[in-house]
């Protein structure tokens, strides 16, 4: 057995790295799958487990958690099984699952997704002041949420590639009346910082004052009609997304306004019966790709407008700016 840097090279005692192991009874390879095979066994036999680990100069080998499942908050690295150990020793915790959440300041975000015991009245607040006081500040999750249960693969692990992708997009939601522009919610000519405090200086008129500072990293906007972002200006649409807004639903599009959050990748979704049903504060969670708008608390499924054909085509090439590339190159063939 050895730990091993990303290089490949074998690191010290005390020092992190992937566990490697080596003897009679590791596996010779998948089955008809040598592909499969190359990915976790080297030329010399050594079964890249995708586990980390230190060993301790003194011989024993602690496990640290997988490899993949490492969370990068802000350069640091976050390991789910130490913050979910925390969650579950506090009263009326049943089950804890820790994902990180692609977020555009930090890189990843702590999502803790937990199933109360029946009968807790278990409060987010205390939560997060319970793991607060046992936990370094930037291993304190970002957000929690509240799940009857935890999906679960086949084998009976918490499934987290598909929990992320559940957590992904899912938080409060903001709503605000007709004719609204993102210049308007964060108006980026005055304004061009993410800073909570001065966001919410300018906030528009018919949203609460405190919108900005109030509002969680993950949380949706919920718009009536003519919902702009800043057609003439890239830093309008970066600007909310910096600020941690999710995703947006709308009753219309009404105008290409979009295309540059579609370049950012902010997802923007044409519902006006999500619009109605949705009241400020109801927990709200998207699945962009499949247009489904999901009201949590009101127990509601929505189902967003198609894309038209053309912007379709602009999404799947991964923005405005990388279509027109592609069909350039195109007409130059």
């Amino acid at each position: 057995m050895k730990v091993v840097s990303p290089l490949g090279a074998a690191v010290p005692p005390g020092e992190e790295g992937e566990v490697c192991v080596r003897g009679y009874n590791v596996m010779a390879g998948y089955w008809q799958d040598p592909q499969a095979t190359q990915q976790v066994l080297d030329s010399e036999g050594w079964l890249h487990t995708g586990d980390l680990g230190v060993i301790d100069p003194d011989g024993p080998l602690r496990i640290l958690g997988r490899k993949d499942e490492v969370i990068n908050r802000g350069g640091f690295k976050i390991y789910p099984g130490m913050v979910e150990i925390v969650l579950r020793t506090l009263p009326g915790i049943k089950e804890a699952a820790v994902v990180g959440v692609p977020d555009t300041i930090y890189g990843e975000l702590l999502c803790a997704c937990i199933v109360p015991a029946p009968e807790s009245g278990l409060r987010l607040e205390a939560v997060l002041d319970f793991v607060a006081q046992r936990l370094p500040s930037y291993a304190v999750p970002d957000r929690v949420l509240i799940f009857d249960v935890l999906p679960r693969t086949r084998a009976g692990a918490v499934w987290r590639e598909y929990l992320r992708e559940r957590v992904r997009i899912r938080g409060r939601a903001w709503t605000f009346g007709k004719n609204v522009d993102t210049d308007a919610i964060i108006p980026a000519r005055r304004c061009n910082t993410a800073d909570p405090q001065e966001l919410a200086k300018w906030c528009m008129e018919d949203a609460d004052p405190e919108f900005v500072r109030k509002m969680q990293r993950g949380d949706l906007i919920v718009a009536d009609t003519n919902f702009g972002c800043g057609s003439s200006r890239e830093v309008a649409p970066i600007s909310i997304k910096a600020a941690g807004v999710s995703a947006v639903i709308a009753k219309s599009f009404a105008r290409i306004f979009f295309r540059n959050s579609i370049n950012i990748g902010l997802p923007i979704l044409e519902c006006p019966a999500a619009v109605d049903g949705i009241r400020q504060g109801d927990e709200v969670e998207v699945e962009p790709a499949l247009g489904v708008i999901r009201n949590l608390t009101q127990g509601t499924t929505f189902q967003a407008t198609p894309y038209p054909p053309f912007l379709q085509r602009i999404i799947e090439h991964g923005g405005l700016l990388a279509y027109v590339e592609q069909r350039l190159a195109e007409r130059s063939s």
